[in-house]
């Protein structure tokens, strides 16, 4: 994940850390 993420920074792509966190989060945890 960390370098896909250094990965994706290079390309340009800036994720929200929060923004990244609820995305993984929310992919472990789906919303019942």
């Amino acid at each position: 994940m960390e370098h896909n993420m250094k990965k994706l920074a290079e390309k340009g792509y800036d994720y929200d850390i929060k923004a990244m966190a609820n995305y993984i989060y929310n992919s472990f945890h789906p919303a019942q």
